[in-house]
């Protein structure tokens, strides 16, 4: 991953139903000049899945990331394993960085 590059991870694990899953999330510049948002989901531990969706800039980029956090963390995904998330207010871990998800989409 570049300097410029958006990476965050969230997990949804659940000892009592062996439910160990992540949900990462990644923008980065692709060859065409726009920027791809990589999703890849699966069991922790395992490989998983991937799928690249291209956007003409990064701002749609950002958009289309924060749309993803939204819903996967409604379905119960949390940044760290273990921890949960209120609907109220929903924190992003990107870089190593939290934002409030609100934050976030005003750097745009």
């Amino acid at each position: 991953m570049g300097a410029n590059d958006i990476h965050t991870t969230l997990y949804r694990i659940d000892t009592s139903k062996n439910m160990a899953r992540f949900y990462t999330l990644t923008i980065q510049p692709n060859l065409f000049g726009g920027q791809s948002l990589i999703r890849s989901w699966g069991r922790v531990g395992s490989s998983g899945q991937m799928k690249v969706e291209l956007y003409e800039n990064k701002n749609l980029a950002r958009i289309a990331l924060a749309d993803l956090f939204r819903l996967k963390t409604r379905k119960g995904y949390n940044c760290q394993a273990g921890i949960h998330i209120s609907d109220c207010e929903v924190y992003m871990l990107v870089n190593n960085r939290c934002y409030l998800v609100l934050e976030f989409l005003q750097e745009l």
